[in-house]
């Protein structure tokens, strides 16, 4: 199924003959996910199981993106939309296909963002989805859990500067409270940001405010590795930041 899309041509299509004891199920699900439609065109009844014969064709969907990608494969799910990855003039890529107000947005943004270095770069985009950069890193919660104090005092910095950054842009992003899909650490430290579907712009962004309750969240970790968050300090200097924008560091907000 997942070499069946650079095999087929997009007015063609493919028969899949297999037992029930593949599962139909399973074998309908990967397919939809896939974004193949599909239809039973015969099953048979034997002694111990059922025969199927599925017809199966592309979408229109997947029809425009085998234009510009190969070897793509579903990779996850969102509230509003489907992840795909596939390759794009030998780079990797992540397709996302939702709605298209969702969908709209998300490239809007990406387009307001372009020139951060934290933003992946947009190869091409349409009304139902837009392909984008593949960042090949490290989830930041797994990188909490893998890293040493100095490491990851260094990424936690980088975090604080990009939140800083929207807030100065006027963009709330909202994930920030828990963006443990969302924030990406490449081998050089790099950090990077996904998802931007729920972005909105506001004269009072929260980005650094509310990544404050995600290093909250993961303080007891942190400790483990020599990093204590400090309530008092995060409390206080949430409220001053709040009045008025100022340069905040790590240092800021935790306990010697």
């Amino acid at each position: 199924i997942y070499e069946m899309n650079d095999k087929l041509n997009n007015g063609g299509f493919s028969l899949l003959l297999f037992s029930s004891l593949t599962n139909l199920e399973y074998i309908q699900n990967l397919l939809t996910k896939n974004y193949f439609k599909h239809e039973i065109l015969e099953e048979e009844n034997y002694f111990f199981e059922k025969i199927y014969c599925l017809k199966i064709e592309k979408t229109e969907v997947l029809k425009s993106l085998s234009k510009k990608l190969t070897n793509m494969k579903y990779l996850a799910s969102g509230k509003h939309s489907t992840n795909l990855e596939g390759t794009y003039n030998n780079k990797l890529s992540v397709i996302k296909i939702g709605i298209e107000q969702h969908i709209s947005k998300e490239i809007a943004f990406l387009k307001k963002l372009e020139n951060e270095p934290f933003t992946p770069k947009i190869y091409f985009h349409e009304n139902e989805f837009v392909c984008r950069e593949k960042f090949e890193g490290t989830l930041i919660t797994d990188f909490f859990k893998e890293s040493n104090k100095e490491d990851i005092e260094k990424v936690l910095n980088e975090i604080l500067r990009i939140t800083q950054r929207l807030d100065k842009l006027k963009i709330n992003k909202f994930e920030m409270t828990n963006p443990y899909k969302h924030i990406y650490v490449l081998n050089n430290f790099e950090v990077k940001m996904i998802d931007y579907e729920r972005c909105i712009f506001s004269q009072n962004p929260k980005n650094t405010t509310q990544i404050f309750q995600f290093f909250k969240r993961w303080n007891q970790t942190l400790k483990e590795k020599g990093i204590n968050i400090d309530e008092n300090k995060v409390r206080e200097i949430s409220k001053k930041y709040k009045e008025r924008n100022f340069k905040i560091l790590l240092d800021d907000i935790i306990s010697s």
